[in-house]
C-alpha cells in the first residue's frame, strides 16, 4: 500500500499551496500572506506555511481521537449517536 504524496508549493501569485503533484490545478489549502506579513517573514514564508498546514493536521488528528474516545465511551454505555 502506498503513502499518499501531497506537496507544499509556492504558486505564481505567492500562495502557498498544498496539493497532490498529479492533480496540481486543485489545491487542497491555499495559504495567502498580506504584503506586510511577506515583509516580516523576509523569505520564510514557506517554512511557516508548513508549520501552520502541520499544526492543522496535528489539530484534525486530535479532534479525531477525541471522538473516537467519546464513541467508544459511549458504546461502553450502550449509547448511539
Amino acid at each position: 500500500m502506498s503513502t499518499p504524496v501531497i506537496e507544499i508549493v509556492k504558486l505564481k501569485n505567492g500562495d502557498i499551496a498544498l496539493r497532490h503533484p498529479d492533480l496540481p490545478d486543485q489545491n487542497l489549502v491555499t495559504i495567502n500572506f498580506s504584503d506586510q506579513v511577506q515583509g516580516m517573514l523576509q523569505g520564510i514564508e514557506l517554512e511557516v506555511a508548513q508549520n501552520m498546514i502541520q499544526a492543522g493536521m496535528d489539530a484534525f488528528r486530535q479532534i479525531q481521537l477525541e471522538q473516537l474516545s467519546a464513541a467508544k465511551r459511549a458504546a461502553e454505555k450502550g449509547l448511539l449517536h
